[in-house]
């Protein structure tokens, strides 16, 4: 198979690489600088198109050594690395090995700590929870032993109150019998009163809110009537300035008429001087008219004032009239009423006092005829009564003598039941139930009796026990409806089953487990019925049920967490639900089981040795029982809850109708002899109440004529009182209304006098203004008489302006005094209206007064009454106080008898509960200390298993003990692996130092061959045409010219002229010669040629003349056809690498190349790393 050469330089690039990538893969340089990695692919990109490379022999050699060394190095690194894989494999195993011990030890530790803590806390603790619970039920029989006492004392004192208080209400129905008339008058009398004094609040609210109303509507008026006032004055101003503004208009238009005259004629001499007369006269006549408008004045002020003060009167008076006459009226109400109570009052008194005349001359009065007649109807009732009484006794007698024969005759139970049932239809269920139970008659265990044919009642082996069995059984339904679930059928077999384990487990806690069935048990130490937790309709609230579990506030006192199927079901449910293990939620599963379709269940309600009120029920899926001609087998399917009802209700009616016949009639007898004793005695007291009364029937009479005679005497003071009150005021009305006809008479006069006044002053302002108006005019004419006819123009045009200026003013006026009317008009109007309204109310307001006198009036009456009334019943109301009296002595006895006895019950529910609780304390730490010698027994390897203790924290250990005997049982083979585990770590730790040791021998070695490579480049440099030194010119001489030269390396050493060879060109020509040094490639290496110029002999010049400037002297190039010259191309690598190229042969010439030193130094690198690498993991170790 043939395949691609490398070189040297490739062979080790490609080593390189190839080590890099393995070790890589097993993570060895994890950490190794990409720029590595990067230099040597460069590397091995960069040598793919290189030919053979030439150095110098030594250098070559040196590399070898340093390559060999370095191979060695990687072998052993390569060697090592796997030694440390498999060392480091090795210690996590042993590692591995070292934490399962380290684990396992922990767990059996931590595992051995947990459940002795645990269980040296749960016996501590229990044994402190029993202690405590011990002097707690001590104390708590010693606190009810107090309240016993407490509870008798107080029965005592309660006696004793009530004996009181019915001789107290014994008085007092005397008292109240004998004064009944005084009473029902007295309480008439009061509620009259009650009634009058709430109709006259009633009334005092009704006045309230009139005075009110018109105090609003009266603000409203005055409001309303002092806006029409401003008005008003407001509209005399207006019109007095329109007069004013009409005067003015007129003595313009005077003046304007006078000046259009004037300026028509001019007026004569004599004619001014009348004019001048008609002024004074005018201005004297004004000045006389204002001194009388100014009289006129002052006397309308005092007019004003005058009869301000004279309404003020008026109205004064009036309302004091207005308060006499609502008096009057109220009074003339009050003698009307008291007139009739005057009137009643003496009937009363006559018809009392006839009364008493009777009685005094031994005359029964028509009352007391009556009286002693239903006496003797009464007296004669009572005879016969007796004689029904004695009748019915005997008969109930009778009765109940044949209802004891009934029960013994008609005496059954369940298994006679079952008997019959099976007798009936042949139902091998039944037979099997009645001949299972049989089996224990009379077998006990404990306290309890299995079953008792004699005394089944003591067992659960009646028929209500059945009946109770049943409603649970419908509980159970209704909860798998709930769920889902078919309903149960009742199997009479599995009921015999549940109700003989119930009697066991009533004996000692726990499952029986006597027969094959899956069951539920329940206890309490308190009893309740089926009853207690269904509905009026007989069902059981099951939505109630579960959320009673989801809400722990809801209905927290609720009975119905004392449900068994509250534990059974609820509490179970919700527990799967939150936590989904099915073995903590075995009675819920079996509730909803769809597989089982037969159950039985039974409740105990008698209390055995267990010290609980026992409730169990057994499921099947399947049942068949065995014929009883050994034919073969029939399966049992069961009955329907309702069905199986029917079928009991059937043997019930069937068989308990004899005795049911008896009850009825000892029932039908009881309520005979009831009937008749009831009636014997209702008519024993109507006998007394009827003595009693006929004795009380004289004092009676005589105290009802005192309490008439007293009524008609204060009736006839009230209504004398009331006439003279009544008297008193008519008097001051008249003469407070003929005071006030005076008083208004003062007011028209007053009022006539102010209007003539005014009517003189409008007349004189009128006189006055028009006299002024004239006069003004009077002036105008005679000013105009001195005027030209030019100012007479220029006058005519100023009043024109006047006049339309005037006019402007008048008709705006007019608009204001239009509005001013209209507004007028509506304050009349509001006046008018709040005037109706307030003469209503005042109305009302007088009505309500008259109503409320009269009512104050009646209360009077009804006062003075009801004190005449209390003085003829106070020894009745002595009588009544010491009635109330002695009832609140009886309700705080009884109130504190009451509390007594429910500290009695709360005690004695206390005291059971404690017991219960130091019963179940009890048992809690016999579990634990039954756990702790269980768990001893595990530790020292006698016992192999930890039993349930059906105890939560105790079960709950389980897991924990599992740990521990899983751990135990591990540790040998723990060990074991852990011994060989430590054995082949030694191994394998001591074949890694082996490796790290022959790695670190390589290593040392590479390093000196390095360091020697290294040494040798730093002494030796590389010979170039640069370093080759000789003349520049030569001067010819026409022999083969041979230059001197020297020879130097780039270190500027001199190279030992044994190193190279010099040849010379044939240089015998004027021109250029040459010089050819091949080194020996020992250590330098290469064939280098100079040139240099050969020129003729000169005197100006010496031969080292400089050549001509147009001359280059450091590279010639020849044309391309000499095949035999070289071209020397500088290389684009810092001149570190040359390339010689030729017609014949292409080879590159080493002239310093770094590509080895840098592969040598990344060798070295991945070399050192390593070595750091694995000195780290070993100081790791």
């Amino acid at each position: 198979m043939g395949g691609i050469k490398m070189n040297k330089k490739q062979k080790l690039v490609s080593t390189t690489l190839s080590t890099v990538t393995a070790l890589s893969s097993v993570g060895a340089i994890s950490s190794l600088p990409n720029t590595v990695i990067k230099n040597v692919q460069a590397l091995n990109e960069n040598t793919v198109e290189t030919t053979q490379q030439v150095q110098p022999t030594v250098r070559t050699d040196l590399e070898k050594e340093v390559e060999d060394k370095n191979s060695t190095v990687i072998s052993t690194g390569a060697a090592l690395q796997g030694a440390e894989n498999q060392k480091n494999s090795s210690e996590e195993a042993f590692n591995n090995a070292k934490t399962n011990k380290k684990e396992n030890d922990e767990k059996l530790t931590t595992s051995q700590n947990q459940v002795d803590q645990t269980l040296a806390k749960e016996v501590k603790d229990r044994a402190q929870i029993v202690l405590q619970l011990q002097e707690t039920l001590s104390s708590q029989k010693q606190q009810k032993e107090a309240l016993d006492k407490a509870v008798e004392e107080k029965q005592n004192q309660l006696k004793n109150e009530q004996d009181k208080y019915n001789k107290a209400q014994t008085d007092y129905n005397d008292l109240a019998e004998k004064n009944k008339d005084a009473l029902d008058k007295l309480n008439q009398a009061e509620e009259d009163k009650a009634q009058y004094e709430k109709d006259l609040a009633s009334l005092n609210d009704q006045l309230t809110t009139l005075n009110k109303d018109i105090e609003t509507v009266t603000t409203k008026l005055n409001e309303e009537t002092k806006a029409l006032e401003d008005n008003k004055a407001t509209l005399s101003q207006l019109t007095t300035e329109k007069q004013k503004l009409e005067s003015q208009l007129k003595t313009s238009n005077d003046k304007l008429n006078s000046l259009k005259d004037a300026l028509n004629k001019q007026p004569t001499t004599e004619e001014v001087t009348q004019l001048q007369k008609e002024i004074d006269t005018l201005e004297t006549d004004i000045d006389t008219k204002t001194t009388q408008l100014s009289t006129l004045d002052q006397e309308i002020n005092s007019l004003t004032t005058s009869i301000e003060a004279q309404t003020a009167t008026v109205n004064e008076t009036t309302k004091k009239k207005d308060d006499l006459t609502k008096q009057y009226d109220a009074l003339t109400t009050q003698v009307n009423e008291a007139k009739t109570n005057l009137d009643t009052a003496k009937t009363n008194y006559d018809a009392a006092k006839k009364a008493v005349d009777d009685l005094n001359n031994n005359v029964d009065t028509p009352k007391l005829a009556s009286l002693k007649s239903e006496l003797y109807q009464l007296q004669k009732q009572q005879s016969a009564l007796q004689t029904q009484v004695d009748a019915t006794t005997s008969q109930l007698k009778a009765a109940e003598t044949e209802l004891a024969n009934a029960y013994t005759k008609y005496d059954n139970n369940v298994v006679n039941f079952y008997k019959e049932v099976y007798n009936n239809t042949g139902n091998l269920d039944a037979y099997y139930a009645y001949t299972e139970l049989e089996k224990y008659d009379g077998k006990k265990v404990g306290s309890a009796t299995i079953y008792d044919s004699k005394n089944y009642d003591k067992t659960m082996a009646s028929l209500s026990d059945l009946k109770e069995a049943l409603n649970y059984i419908k509980m159970c339904n209704q909860i798998r409806a709930y769920e889902g679930s078919d309903p149960l059928k009742v199997s009479y077999y599995l009921l015999a089953v549940s109700a003989i384990q119930n009697e066991f487990t009533s004996v000692k806690w726990g499952h029986s487990e006597i027969y094959p069935f899956a069951e539920n048990i329940y206890g309490s130490s308190r009893d309740y019925n089926s009853t207690d937790f269904l509905d009026q309709n007989g069902n059981l609230d099951v939505d109630y049920l579960d959320r009673l579990g989801r809400d722990q506030n809801l209905d927290a006192f609720s009975i119905q967490r004392q449900n068994p199927f509250y534990g059974w079901w609820t509490e179970e449910k919700i527990l799967y639900e939150q936590t989904h293990n099915a073995d903590k939620a075995g009675h819920y599963f079996n509730i909803i089981n769809q597989n089982y379709t037969l159950t039985g269940f039974s409740h105990n309600n008698q209390l055995h040795n267990s010290g609980y009120y026992t409730w169990g029920q057994v499921f099947s899926g399947s049942l068949v029982a065995n014929k009883l001609d050994g034919s073969g087998q029939v399966r049992i399917t069961g009955q329907s809850v309702d069905e199986f009802e029917n079928t009991l209700n059937a043997w019930i009616l069937k068989k308990a109708n004899g005795v049911r016949i008896e009850q009825n009639n000892v029932d039908n007898a009881k309520a005979e002899v009831e009937k008749a004793t009831n009636a014997l005695n209702d008519n024993k007291q109507n006998i007394s109440t009827k003595q009693t009364e006929i004795s009380n029937y004289k004092d009676n009479v005589k105290t009802q004529f005192k309490a008439a005679e007293t009524t008609y005497n204060n009736a006839k003071s009230t209504y004398d009182n009331l006439v003279n009150q009544q008297s008193s005021v008519k008097a001051e009305l008249d003469t407070t209304s003929t005071q006030l006809n005076a008083q208004k008479d003062a007011l028209t006069k007053l009022e006539d006098q102010l209007k003539a006044n005014k009517n003189e002053k409008d007349t004189l302002s009128r006189q006055i203004t028009d006299e002024k108006a004239l006069l003004a005019q009077k002036k105008e004419e005679l000013a105009n008489t001195t005027k030209d006819k030019a100012e007479l123009e220029q006058a005519l045009k100023d009043a024109n302006a006047d006049v339309n200026r005037i006019t402007s003013l008048i008709d705006e006026n007019d608009k204001r005094i239009n509005a001013l009317e209209s507004e007028i008009n509506t304050n009349q109007q509001n006046i008018n209206t709040y005037s109706a309204e307030l003469n209503t109310l005042n109305s009302e307001v007088t009505s309500k007064e008259t109503e409320k006198n009269a009512l104050s009036a009646n209360i009077d009456m009804l006062n003075t009454a009801i004190e005449a009334y209390n003085k003829q019943l106070e020894e009745c109301n002595k009588a009544k106080d010491a009635l109330n009296a002695a009832k609140n002595n009886l309700d705080n006895v009884q109130a504190e008898y009451d509390q007594a006895v429910k500290g009695q019950k709360a005690q004695a529910d206390a005291v059971a509960d404690t017991t219960k609780k130091l019963d179940d304390a009890n048992e809690s730490l016999t579990k634990a200390q039954r756990a702790t010698a269980d768990w001893e027994g595990i530790k020292a390897g006698t016992i192999d298993h930890y039993a349930p203790y059906h105890d939560e924290v105790l079960d709950n250990l389980s897991d924990t003990v599992l740990v521990y005997v899983s751990a135990k049982d591990a540790a040998g083979s723990i060990e074991t692996k852990l011994a060989d585990a430590q054995k082949d770590y030694d191994e394998k730790t001591k074949n890694y130092e082996n490796a790290l040791s022959a790695y670190n021998a390589a290593l040392n070695e590479y390093n000196d061959a390095k360091a020697d490579l290294d040494a040798f480049d730093a002494k030796y440099g590389i010979v170039t045409k640069d370093t080759i030194t000789l003349l520049s010119e030569m001067t010819y001489t026409g022999k083969q010219i041979k230059p001197e030269i020297v020879v130097k390396d780039s270190k500027g050493n001199v190279v030992d002229p044994s190193e190279y060879t010099i040849t010379y060109g044939d240089n015998t020509e004027v021109g250029e010669g040459s010089v050819t040094i091949k080194l020996s490639d020992e250590y330098y290496v290469g064939t280098i040629t100079k040139t240099f110029k050969i020129v003729l002999a000169s005197t100006d010049k010496d031969d080292n003349t400089t050549p001509p400037a147009d001359k280059k002297d450091d590279v010639t190039t020849t044309p391309s056809d000499k095949k035999d010259n070289v071209t020397v191309t500088p290389s684009q690598k810092n001149d570190t690498t040359a390339t010689v190229k030729s017609d014949k042969t292409s080879t590159t010439v080493k002239t310093g190349d770094s590509s080895p030193i840098v592969i040598f130094s990344l060798l070295s690198m991945l070399s050192m790393f390593f070595y750091t690498l694995l000195r780290r993991k070993e100081n790791k170790n």
